[in-house]
């Protein structure tokens, strides 16, 4: 009666915690570069959790982001997301993680608990040109989660949304799964 298609651009990457805190072994090896690379570059760079009280400090990040960003449909639905997420921060209970270099915020990530085990990492935003800054928040936000929640053994990190750059990074880290999903179309008899 039905008929199942394949969503190549929702299938969402899941990865251990140990895998995105530790950076272990020679398949990650080009992502420890990236963070010792930005460590000696960035020598005063800092983390700080996400608060009600710095939340703005995101705020005006991700509008800069977007400044420099190529927009489409997918981008402009994933700005509502991360406002109302914004808006709603404590309400829905999310954690998130600031990485901060000469008193700016210059990547974050932020997710929330789904389960016992599973994590959702739901936005993480980082200045591409700032070379190894998504690398450094991906494994410090990792670590925060690590720390918090000892039991929660996989990160989701969702889709990539159909962008190939996406893709190719979230592909880099090798994901334990990648999570398939379908549409399912009712087929006339």
């Amino acid at each position: 009666k039905f008929e199942f298609t394949a969503c190549r651009n929702s299938y969402d990457y899941i990865y251990t915690v140990e895998e995105l805190t530790e950076l272990h072994g020679k398949k990650l090896q080009a992502k420890r570069n990236h963070c010792n690379r930005f460590e000696q570059d960035h020598p005063d760079a800092r983390t700080e959790v996400i608060t009600p009280e710095n939340l703005a400090l995101c705020r005006e990040m991700v509008k800069k982001w977007y400044e420099v960003h190529e927009w489409n449909e997918q981008i402009e639905q994933e700005k509502t997301a991360i406002s109302r997420a914004f808006d709603h921060f404590e309400a829905v209970h999310m954690d998130g993680l600031m990485l901060i270099d000469n008193g700016e915020v210059i990547a974050f990530s932020m997710g929330a608990r789904m389960n016992e085990q599973y994590y959702d990492v739901c936005f993480e935003k980082a200045y591409s040109a700032i070379n190894g800054a998504y690398a450094m928040i991906n494994r410090e936000f990792s670590r925060m989660i690590a720390e918090k929640y000892p039991e929660v053994r996989f990160l989701n990190r969702e889709d990539d949304m159909g962008s190939e750059g996406l893709r190719r990074a979230k592909e880099s880290y090798q994901p334990t799964v990648l999570l398939e999903k379908y549409t399912a179309d009712w087929k006339e008899s």
